[in-house]
């Protein structure tokens, strides 16, 4: 993930500060959004697993 630092009163000619960190935080929603979509089945199978083996 990026480190993203705003700085009041940023010295920048071209662009916008705001305009910046709002790409980057969608950028990281989205890096986050993929993480729960490959994550999500695998946790859900280990805890079907954990539940299994509480019951035996």
């Amino acid at each position: 993930m990026k480190k993203v630092i705003a700085i009041n009163g940023s010295p920048r000619r071209n662009g916008n500060t705001a305009e910046l960190l709002q790409q980057a935080l969608k950028g990281a929603q989205e890096a986050k959004a993929a993480y729960r979509r490959e994550m999500f089945p695998k946790q859900c199978a280990a805890a079907y697993e954990l539940g299994r083996s509480l019951l035996r």
